[in-house]
């Protein structure tokens, strides 16, 4: 279990004991959104002659009538434009001004960001913003639930029991199998299979023999294709997938290996990756993976034994073979023991010739950002008084309109909120919805290529 607690804090950092900002810290300036109601026309007359005819010359004219459309009421909504799935939050405790009704959801895209806001004890909310940072509340949220995935249309995450997947659109709430398979598997992570009808899962066995497994299994539980499924030798080299963007294929890296899936559950690719204990970190391009792996000399020192997962690099990987291209500089080599710890590198975007690279780390505030020159030359908090007001649990989210989007603890203030920042390729910082505690933030799905 160790293991698997391990693994939920890196793939799902802050998305746990959020809530809503107490009462009094401020409302930001959102501003009014888009009116989703079709206007109503006016009164037409049913004879236009004689509503223009002079009435001295006119002997009779034709009655008017006014033609009203009727809307019918959203059923997934309750009155205040809020998702009858999700729970209901009182007028005091609501963050924001524009909700669900307010949404037109066939412009929902690139840019758009699903997200948690709140810290505890107030309550949470699950909210969408959009491109021009208008945001959404579509309703109240658990503090014990889980977010976990988003295709930009269906939400997944997992409640107290079951893992669920819920369209926002319309409502509608697919209540899957149980989280967790008695005393055989625990879920170290899920996430929407590019199958509408179906969930990936990885898992860990704890009785008998340990084992590391990712399955690909409809709501029911039915497995329908294994992914990865081998004993565990080292709790550093864990398994990790990623979903294509806009197509229906899944990378899977398990230790030195790059599997490709495509939407049935069959497998259509084999690679073999340049280090080991390799995570996936996010799709690059259509055609390309951003790898995070453990450079081998490092992996061969005891640093490496007696910090797991830590001394990593990462790497650009083709997906039709090709030599897979270094984008940060060489980790280690190690030493003997643990005094040679290096934290390495987990993810990385970019934006013109800046490469801003996230690095693993422990503790409470984890790793840090540094920004990878085209030379090799790397640049971290020490050397930027912007990198260190982002040193604080930070994660990279997307670009978005020339800039990197970072979730990362607000030390500027003394509660450190958990808050999302945008931040210029020349390293200009701002705060997002300064009113808003933000937690577990997913971006639409889109490729990190600059």
């Amino acid at each position: 279990m160790a293991g698997a607690q391990h693994s939920r804090v890196r793939h799902l950092a802050g998305a746990i004991a959020l809530a809503l900002l107490a009462s009094g810290c401020g409302e930001p300036a959102l501003g009014p959104g888009p009116d989703p109601t079709p206007a109503v026309p006016a009164a037409v007359p049913l004879d236009a002659a004689a509503a223009t005819a002079d009435p001295a010359t006119t002997a009779t004219t034709s009655p008017t009538m006014t033609v009203t459309p009727t809307i019918a009421p959203n059923p997934a909504l309750r009155e205040d434009g809020t998702l009858l799935a999700l729970p209901s939050l009182d007028d005091g405790h609501r963050a924001l001004l524009l909700t669900a009704a307010d949404i037109r959801w066939d412009q929902v895209g690139p840019g758009w960001l699903l997200m948690m806001s709140g810290q505890w004890p107030n309550p949470h909310e699950l909210v969408l913003l959009a491109p021009d940072d208008r945001a959404y509340g579509l309703g109240g949220w658990n503090a014990e639930w889980l977010l976990l995935d988003w295709d930009g249309r269906r939400i997944l995450y997992q409640d107290e029991t079951s893992l669920v997947i819920l369209d926002p659109v319309n409502g509608a709430v697919d209540a899957g199998f149980a989280a967790s398979d008695g005393e055989d598997l625990t879920w170290f992570d899920a996430g929407l299979a590019p199958n509408a009808e179906a969930v990936v899962v990885g898992a860990i066995g704890l009785i008998g023999e340990d084992r590391f497994s990712i399955d690909i299994r409809t709501q029911d539980g039915s497995v329908t294709s294994v992914l990865v499924d081998r004993s565990i030798e080292d709790w550093g080299l864990w398994p990790s997938w990623k979903r294509h963007p806009a197509d229906d294929l899944l990378a899977v890296t398990n230790d030195d290996l790059l599997t490709l899936w495509d939407g049935a559950g069959g497998q259509v690719g084999l690679l073999h990756l340049p280090g080991e204990g390799c995570l996936v970190s996010r799709w690059w391009t259509d055609g390309s993976v951003l790898v995070s792996c453990v450079d081998p000399d490092y992996a061969m020192s005891g640093t490496a034994a007696c910090w797991p997962g830590s001394g990593t690099r990462l790497w650009l990987v083709p997906i039709d073979g090709a030599a897979p291209e270094a984008l940060t500089p060489p980790v280690g080599p190690g030493g003997e023991d643990c005094e040679g710890y290096q934290p390495g590198y987990l993810d990385a975007l970019q934006i013109g010739t800046v490469l801003l690279a996230e690095t693993g780390g422990c503790c409470e505030c984890g790793g840090d950002l540094v920004v990878v020159e085209p030379e090799g030359t790397v640049i971290g908090p020490t050397d930027n008084t912007a990198l260190m007001t982002l040193e604080c649990a930070p994660g990279l989210v997307t670009t978005r309109s020339g800039a990197f989007l970072v979730a990362a603890a607000d030390v500027t203030g003394d509660a450190r909120d958990p808050a999302l920042f945008e931040m210029t390729p020349t390293l200009d910082v701002r705060r997002m919805l300064p009113g808003l505690a933000i937690g577990r933030v997913l971006a639409f799905p889109e490729f990190a290529a600059p």
